[in-house]
């Protein structure tokens, strides 16, 4: 036991969504559940919180002891099922050293139902989440049976990263094991569900004005400022750049102290290096940009797509990544504002909005207020689009986007 003084709980945000999983503070009560969980062989094999009670008065004993642990902050994991909420697992930092800024990790997902739904991947990002925001950590540290590729798979889409192996360390089964070394640190670990405090656009002209490359504002900012007002508030903020030159805005953001961690299908946030990766894979298309270690993200680069259209005689086009058959020419994309900010086309950035799943049946305010300032040349690409790609679209049934409709520009 480390000699400090007695380690608070630490504070824990709303579970991320879709998971219906929640911690909860740990406690005596769930002997029964524990005591089923300590005797599953399968547990018992993966299981990294030590030595497992056989007893139901034991497991009461060994979740009491971990509660009034001054080292240590232990929680219950909550499922929130078709049948209500049901604690399905354990979860905790032990041997906190508040000195050091570091703590062993440990995790029992116990109830059969609840493994492999991405319930342990939550639960550790929670835990993460309050060991670096909550305790002011700087690593937390955890040993995996080296045949626990399932348990090192959650922990890295968690956050951990690969440290070591010992060799034939762990003699825990009836052969001996490897022993896998991950660790995750307050400097590199990105939490999806982290704090947004996104850069408003004159924010963003500033830190991109002497960039030498494309950008554009995107999203909801882009359908605002097409309209001249803001009409609702931004969780985020999102910056177009081309592929191509995903390199260039990286290695100038980073030069600028900026933190920026690529998102890998199907969402995991990884630290990126330009300098040592300046080529992110293909299937990557955000790249999530913070000011620094731990601090809230800031704003979303979004790489996109060009290519060299001999058609259009030679010049570089704009290519929608979902049809490339839909182009623009890239001198002709975006517009800027009264202050000089480039901004995506209104027609593009509904195209892009059209695909969304809550605007794929109905109208939208945004659709109501952006539509009508459409030139007839924009209504007309932005049909054709739509037409392409979801042709089933209720969209295509607002005046100025029907068939054969055409109106005069505003």
């Amino acid at each position: 036991m480390n000699a400090h003084a007695s380690t608070p709980t630490p504070p824990l945000p709303p579970p991320l969504r879709p998971f219906d999983v929640e911690l909860m503070p740990l406690s005596g009560a769930y002997a029964a559940q524990a005591w089923h969980w300590f005797n599953d062989p399968q547990v018992l094999r993966t299981a990294g919180i030590g030595m497992q009670p056989r007893t139901i008065d034991a497991a009461r004993a060994w979740l009491e002891r971990r509660v009034s642990d001054p080292d240590g902050a232990w929680f219950a994991i909550e499922l929130d099922g078709d049948h209500g909420a049901a604690v399905v697992g354990i979860v905790g930092l032990r041997d906190i050293d508040r000195a050091q800024g570091s703590a062993e990790f440990a995790i029992m997902v116990g109830a059969a139902n609840a493994r492999g739904r991405g319930v342990g991947t939550e639960a550790t990002r929670q835990l993460l989440r309050a060991a670096f925001s909550g305790l002011g950590l700087r690593q937390v540290k955890l040993d995996a049976i080296g045949g626990n590729l399932a348990g090192q798979r959650a922990y890295t889409r968690a956050g951990f990263r690969l440290a070591g192996r010992l060799r034939e360390a762990d003699l825990t089964l009836s052969t001996p094991q490897d022993t896998v070394l991950m660790v995750a640190t307050a400097d590199t670990w990105a939490d999806p569900g982290t704090v947004w405090r996104p850069l408003r656009p004159l924010a963003v002209g500033e830190l991109f004005a002497d960039f030498a490359g494309h950008w554009w504002l995107a999203g909801g900012w882009a359908v605002d400022l097409a309209i001249g007002r803001q009409t609702r508030a931004h969780a985020d903020t999102d910056v177009e750049v081309l592929r191509r030159e995903q390199a260039q805005v990286g290695t100038y953001l980073t030069q600028r102290g900026w933190q920026l961690f690529a998102a890998d299908p199907p969402g995991t946030l990884r630290p990126w290096d330009p300098a040592s990766e300046p080529t992110l894979p293909e299937a990557v298309h955000d790249i999530w940009c913070r000011p620094g270690a731990a601090q809230p993200w800031a704003f979303q680069l979004m790489l996109v797509d060009t290519d060299i259209d001999i058609d259009a005689g030679g010049d570089e086009t704009w290519v929608y990544r979902r049809n490339p058959s839909i182009r623009r020419a890239l001198r002709d994309y975006g517009w800027r504002t009264s202050e000089g900010l480039p901004v995506v086309p209104p027609e593009v950035q509904l195209l892009y909005r059209a695909h969304s799943r809550q605007q794929r049946a109905t109208n939208t305010p945004e659709t109501e207020l952006l539509l009508p300032l459409l030139s007839p040349d924009a209504r007309r690409w932005l049909r054709a689009a739509l037409t392409l790609t979801v042709p089933e679209h209720a969209w295509l049934q607002l005046p100025g986007l029907r068939e054969g409709e055409e109106e005069e520009q505003p």
